[in-house]
């Protein structure tokens, strides 16, 4: 019955083998090289060279070299394993056709055995004894390898034989070398485990398992079965027999050990690291044409094939194949599509976790390649907790879409026709909107495409819970045909929607066995020192590192330890003696060694450092990091120089989420004028190389983890989390508080906005009263806006109402209060401290009163309309996360109460909050002890205005025009702002007058240029609304000469230019076309070109015409594109310029020509800088220009192939890189 099962599970075993020959082959070599630190090149032509060079090392053994006689028996032996090792590799050879086949490696590693025991004087009765172990079990192989059939399984079992004796030849090539092979021979005997005489009973095991294959295959034939067990019987025996003739001999063996150094040293010379094979790869195939298309209509996650690049420039070759043996790994492949459950691959810190997840994706997109229908797709992503691009599972699904398009002809189609249906607008900045219009589409059910998705490093991400929507929502039981492998530390997986499906595959020390012993001779051969030194020395290295180390990251720091060492001796002696356990034993080495070479100043300085890139909430710029050691030094000349040790141990600059080219792109695309692009020197180039906005992050993530993870106090240089937040806190109110010693804009903005993040991050009861008080008083004095921190949150652009987090904080304020109720706090603290916590205590949501008081009185000092708008945004804000926006509404009940009566009344309630009605209050709030002045005024009056609310502006202005005089610059201002109100609600008469006074009023007083530009210009466009043509023409003239250093807004240029518009004699207009200068040229063009842009070539276009002009109009467009496309801005008006060829010049070869050039060029989705125009915008006017021109030179064309051309290349246009880069649209 045994036997029957025993039969059965061989039988199993051999029919799911599909193993292929050449990758266990290729394995055994990598495995070998592992093992002694280089691998095996071909250095041998034939069988006789190699037995010949053997001889030559047996002749020249320390010991031996005159008893011939075991020379002899040597030879034989060394000639008898070489033979029978051809004669059992007949078949594998065949199958595996590798380039460096079994029996030439195996007999090359065994002249490598004897080379190596000729350099430590090996006894020869230890050598023959090891030849004639192996002689006997290459009998039995090819015994055995004559009746196996040629089948892949039984191929399989007889490779598996080889590579266990290649296996067995590296680990006595190396025993050799540490001068223990003598020991291994004895423990055959003695039955001690060990790594040589447990890779022998594997290779026995082999053997066994080969001879029951064998067994099994020709059992029908019993005669035949019983001849074929017998031989492999006796020929056991009598290999048992031998050993017990040796084993009294054994014990009499004496190791000489003279002159070894000596032969050692001219062996090495012989050794040379074997070549790499370069591996033929399939060339990939092109990107789909439409792929951009698909890419532009996504929002963008910087250099998202930054980490697998990296990951796989520092990948061991051939490494991590281990996973593939998993019977897990073959059991989820076989599975149908759209029924896998979730692989995962855990395993703890250190351990090479995204490097198996390259590797699988390799694996994976090497079965799509091979997949003859095309349609398997395969996409991966890898996330990482502290760069916003690639911590949120958006940035993934983003990517995974992205990279399908730019893998798949067939299925980037199908993308782009989904998001061109006119039915679905994809909102693409929701990631559940991408899922369910996108991928859930194209692998549906029913699809005949399928998708393999690898997400590294899930424990880094941080919107943990959206990946479990994704999971219950679209994956589980959805019948989708989309796969999941995942990598991340174990307990993350926890923590999984109840019904999820998982297969999970550990990483342990024993599975990466063959990859650490790998990457540990990588290091020493790679190590300035490790590398110099002799074989016996990196043996040891090597062996008490694998021994010593849990995880591949810490063979490393090990590796790396040693070679600081140095000299060799001192390196064996360190290998002796107690040795760190894991990674946070190193990095506690290493910050003992930083410490230890620190005066007192500057551990202070880099504790805090270690911490603030720790616990930051957005990694930290190197310029924010010096800048911090700075302040945090109290010396203007500190710098991270001073602490380099440290840096350089902890610390790297730069990141996959920063991408200085796509940054610099983004910020142009955002300028609307020229003055707002920032004007390059010489050296302007070297922008892009600037090291200062790189990100400072720590060089692992285990080593972030080893302060944020630490207990309170757990030393000096180890805080613990709470404490960490409370001295940032404390440091952020001391970098804000005025006068500030730091002038580092975003290091400034960095406390602004994140300084509450860090006060709700510390645990009261962590910390004595005195750490306490220290809190309570930062807060306090951020909160009351005595650091101006109001002014420095306006200038990062966000809106206070937009921040998240109210409710949290409230409940924190409350408890912090209640400490006040201590005596010893309460006593210690300062009265204005006191004062704010015993006020806020009993309404924790008014601890933001004193913000919104500030951003009033920002608001009051605004000097133009955008400033006070912001403020504004702000302020309104503040009020609803303070539970205040009452105040606003019952104050414009005061101000405005007609605006809250009748039928068309605004609402007083404030849910849901009226914006526009709140704004009515903005005056006189806080009046007791906020007056607002003529600034104020006329500030809160261009809000109004912004709010289409004219009146009210109307009436508020002219207050603040009766609160100052014209000895004020603000009247002026005031003056301007009421006229153009005025001109607004077409007043255009009392608009003139307030104009005209206030411009006659400037020969008494001096104004700033700027002012007076706009005072004059006001002027002119009321007096071209009167019909005063040639004024308001003196007027602009007047406003340009009062700034001569200013850029006219695009605004006044194009007003000055409808003034001459309307004249019957169009050349004045080219005449004031050529009297402006580049920069006038191209604001003019800018200016609201998406609305008002074709219009106003068109009529351009239309007086070039009249006027014969047609030379200047293309000269003019061909400066400006000149200088836009140092922008990369060229594109939309070389469009233009086309038109003007076609329609002005009436040459459309040269509009052709331009629109060629157009169609060539590749589009993002990026707006272009100062026109706002999009590739679409452009696309679709280039294809009605196309259209037009390819139509003309067809008619006009006598040429039947000249036409069949035109027709041709209208028929393709939209497969030309321009339109296939455009987001597809309805």
């Amino acid at each position: 019955m045994l036997a029957k099962r025993a039969r059965e599970e061989l039988e199993k075993q051999l029919k799911n083998d599909d193993r292929d020959v050449a990758d266990l082959w290729k394995k055994a070599l990598k495995g070998y090289e592992s093992i002694v630190g280089f691998g095996l090149q071909p250095k041998f032509d034939n069988v006789k060279s190699m037995i010949d060079f053997g001889t030559d090392q047996m002749n020249n053994f320390h010991k031996f070299r005159h008893d011939k006689g075991k020379v002899d028996r040597l030879r034989t032996l060394f000639a008898s394993n070489l033979d029978l090792v051809e004669q059992g590799a007949n078949q594998v050879i065949a199958a595996a056709a590798p380039a460096f086949p079994p029996a030439a490696a195996i007999g090359t590693a065994l002249t490598y055995m004897l080379q190596a025991c000729r350099s430590v004087s090996a006894d020869y009765d230890i050598i023959i004894v090891f030849f004639e172990d192996m002689n006997s079990f290459l009998g039995r192989i090819t015994i055995l390898e004559t009746r196996l059939p040629k089948h892949r399984a039984y191929q399989n079992c007889l490779m598996e034989v080889f590579t266990s004796l290649l296996t067995m030849c590296g680990f006595a090539h190396k025993y050799i070398e540490l001068g223990r092979f003598k020991k291994w021979i004895s423990n055959l005997f003695k039955g001690d485990d060990g790594e040589l005489s447990g890779a022998r009973a594997k290779m026995n095991k082999n053997v066994d398992h080969l001879q029951q294959a064998t067994e099994f295959a020709i059992l029908g034939n019993t005669e035949e079965t019983l001849a074929m067990t017998s031989q492999p019987d006796e020929n056991q025996k009598s290999h048992a027999e031998m050993l017990e003739r040796v084993g009294h001999t054994i014990d009499t063996i004496h190791e000489n050990t003279e002159n070894i150094k000596g032969d050692i040293a001219k062996i090495l010379k012989l050794f040379g690291g074997q070549k790499k094979e370069t591996a033929m790869e399939k060339p990939q195939a092109n990107k789909p044409p439409s792929s951009n298309s698909i890419r532009n209509s996504m929002p963008i996650v910087f250099n998202d094939d930054h980490e697998y690049q990296a990951l796989k420039e520092t990948l061991l070759p051939d490494s991590c194949g281990w996973v593939f043996s998993e019977p897990e790994w073959e059991e989820w492949l076989k599975l149908p599509e759209g029924t896998r459950p979730i692989l995962a691959l855990t395993a703890e810190p250190g351990t090479g976790k995204s490097h198996l997840a390259a590797v699988l994706h390799d694996k994976l997109a090497q079965r799509a390649a091979e997949d003859e229908t095309g349609n398997t797709c395969v996409a991966h992503f890898y996330f990482r907790e502290q760069e916003d691009a690639f911590a949120l599972l958006i940035c993934g699904v983003i990517t995974v879409v992205n990279r399908i398009a730019e893998t798949n002809h067939a299925a980037c189609e199908k993308l782009n026709a989904q998001i061109a249906r006119d039915e679905i607008a994809i909102n693409t900045t929701i990631w559940q909107q991408i899922v369910t219009h996108l991928l859930s589409v194209v692998f549906g059910p029913e699809s005949k495409f399928s998708l393999f998705i690898v997400f590294d490093g899930l424990d880094e991400l941080r919107d943990w819970e959206n990946f479990k929507l994704f999971l219950s929502d679209f994956f589980n039981d959805q019948g989708l045909k989309i796969s999941l492998v995942v990598t991340s530390r174990p307990e993350r997986l926890d923590d999984l929607p109840e019904n999820t499906k998982l297969v999970r595959i550990r990483a342990t020390k024993k599975k990466q066995i063959q990859d650490l012993r790998a990457l540990i001779w990588k290091e020493i051969n790679s190590l300035n020192n490790l590398r110099r030194f002799n074989r016996y020395v990196q043996q040891r290295i090597a062996d008490t590192i694998e021994e010593a180390s849990p995880n591949m990251l810490f063979a490393q720091h090990m590796l790396a330890r040693l070679d600081d060492m140095g000299r060799e001796g001192a390196i064996l002696r360190a290998l002796s003696e107690d040795k760190p356990k894991t990674l946070h034993d190193i990095y506690e080495i290493h910050l003992a060694e930083c410490q230890r070479r620190m005066p007192p100043k500057h551990k202070e300085v880099a504790a805090a450092l270690l911490h603030w890139v720790a616990f930051a909430k957005r990694l930290l710029t190197l310029t924010e990091v010096q800048s911090l050691v700075k302040f945090l030094g109290q010396d203007e000349k500190f710098s991270i120089d001073e602490i380099h040790e440290l840096f350089d141990k902890f610390f790297k600059v730069g990141g996959p989420g920063y991408d200085t080219e796509v940054m610099a792109r983004l910020e142009a695309s955002q300028a609307t004028a020229v003055q707002d692009l920032k004007q390059d020197d010489d050296d302007g180039h070297d922008g892009i190389y600037d090291d200062g906005p790189l990100p400072v992050t720590f060089k692992e993530r285990s080593m972030r983890h080893y302060f944020t993870n630490s207990t309170h106090g757990a030393s000096a240089f180890r805080w613990g989390p709470s404490e960490a937040h409370r001295r940032m806190l404390v440091t952020s109110a001391e970098l804000l508080r005025l006068p500030r010693i730091s002038d580092n804009e975003s290091l400034l903005k960095y406390c602004a906005l994140y300084f509450v993040n860090h006060f709700r991050n510390i645990t009261i009861e962590q910390h004595c009263p005195q750490e306490q008080i220290e809190v309570l008083e930062a807060f306090a004095e951020i909160m009351s806006n005595k650091t101006g921190i109001t002014e420095i949150f306006t200038r990062t652009g966000l809106r206070y109402g937009r921040l998240t987090g109210a409710s949290v904080t409230n409940e924190k304020v409350s408890l912090w209060a209640r400490l006040l109720e201590k005596q010893d706090i309460e006593e210690k603290m300062s009265a204005f401290a006191v004062a704010w916590w015993q006020r806020v205590g009993p309404n924790p949501a008014i601890c933001r009163l004193d913000m919104a008081k500030g951003y009033l009185r920002q608001l009051h000092r605004a000097q133009s309309e955008k400033e006070a708008v912001q403020a504004w945004e702000n302020l309104q804000g503040v009020l609803k996360a303070a539970a205040s926006a009452k105040l606003l509404m019952d104050q414009a009940v005061i101000n405005f109460p007609d605006h809250f009566k009748g039928e068309d009344a605004y609402s007083r309630d404030i849910e849901p909050f009226d914006e526009i009605a709140a704004s009515l209050g903005i005056l006189n709030l806080f009046g007791d002890e906020i007056k607002p002045d003529a600034v104020a005024h006329r500030a809160i009056s261009q809000v109004l205005h912004h709010h289409k609310l004219l009146d009210p502006a109307e009436k508020i202005c002219r207050q603040a025009l009766e609160l100052c005089s014209p000895s004020d610059d603000e009247w002026y201002r005031d003056s301007n702002t009421l006229s153009s109100l005025l001109l607004q609600r077409k007043k255009k008469k009392e608009a003139c007058q307030v104009a005209k006074t206030a411009v006659y009023a400037l020969s008494n007083h001096k104004v700033p240029p700027q002012l007076k530009r706009m005072l004059y210009a006001t002027y002119a466009r009321a007096q071209r609304k009167m019909g005063q043509s040639d004024a308001a023409l003196e007027s602009y003239a007047k406003a340009k000469a009062s700034d001569p250093d200013g850029v006219t807004p695009g605004e006044d240029l194009v007003d000055e230019l409808k003034v001459i518009e309307r004249k019957k004699d169009k050349s004045e207009y080219i005449q004031m076309l050529k009297q402006w200068s580049l920069v006038e040229r191209i604001t003019w063009i800018a200016s609201d070109y998406l609305t008002e842009g074709e219009e106003r070539h068109a009529l351009f276009c239309d007086i070039a015409s009249e006027t014969g002009e047609q030379e200047f109009i293309v000269k003019f467009y061909e400066e400006v594109i000149a200088f836009m496309d140092n922008l990369d801005a060229g594109t939309p008006l070389r469009l233009d310029l086309a038109l003007i060829y076609f329609e002005v010049c009436l040459e459309p070869e040269k509009a052709l020509a331009l629109l060629d050039r157009i169609f060539d060029s590749r589009a993002t989705g990026i707006r272009f800088p100062l026109l706002g125009a999009t590739a679409l915008f452009v696309m679709i006017r280039a294809v009605d220009c196309m259209t037009n021109v390819q139509l003309e030179l067809f008619r006009k064309s006598r040429d039947p192939s000249y036409k069949a051309e035109r027709l041709a290349s209208l028929a393709g246009i939209m497969q030309r890189p321009l339109p296939l880069n455009v987001p597809p649209t309805s």
